[in-house]
């Protein structure tokens, strides 16, 4: 036998049948891992695509608010320069048009304050994701671990007894045959 491989005791019939049944629902277990793995990681790759196109709406959301705000500065600047009754042309043009920038305005930043949510719930979702990936993972790589030191026992049962058997082969054949003993010990 090899120096470096570990010889204890035999494994008993039952208990290689029990490692084998260990070892089938542990490769069982990895199949569904490894489906859960991904299916995970393919909600996490959609996760930030969706991530991704709520932080462009976004992004507009912010450019729209911006031109609306510079759109109510230049109506203020265009009624002044207006002719006629200043006065009344200030305070119609001006009043209509600011009022309805401003809801406009308004409409935007409740835009945004939802794209912002919705941003902070798919982020949350993908950290979620994200660590049941890293979860499943890990046990996966446990399991992987178990089934590897399953599969050696089983190789040094079947090792034992291939050589326990050769061991017995070699005496029976030994008694069988007398006059082989004779001629070896001439």
């Amino acid at each position: 036998m090899c120096g470096n491989k570990k010889v204890g005791k035999p494994l008993s019939m039952e208990q290689e049948k029990s490692l084998k049944e260990e070892l089938q629902k542990k490769e069982e277990e990895q199949r569904d891992m490894t489906q859960v793995i991904e299916t995970l990681t393919g909600q996490k790759e959609d996760l930030e695509k969706q991530k991704e196109q709520i932080t462009s709406l976004y992004k507009g959301a912010e450019k729209q608010a911006e031109e609306t705000d510079e759109k109510i500065r230049s109506v203020g600047k265009e009624v002044e320069e207006k002719g006629g009754d200043k006065s009344a042309n200030k305070a119609q043009g001006y009043l209509k048009l600011r009022e309805l920038l401003q809801e406009v305005n308004w409409s935007q930043e409740e835009k945004k304050k939802e794209l912002q949510q919705l941003n902070m719930n798919t982020e949350q979702l993908l950290q979620k994701t994200l660590n049941d990936v890293n979860r499943i993972t890990e046990k996966k790589n446990r399991v992987e671990s178990r089934v590897e030191q399953i599969k050696k026992q089983i190789e040094e049962k079947e090792n034992q007894r291939v050589d326990s058997e050769s061991e017995k082969g070699g005496e029976t054949q030994l008694m069988m045959n007398p006059v082989t003993q004779n001629n070896m010990s001439e």
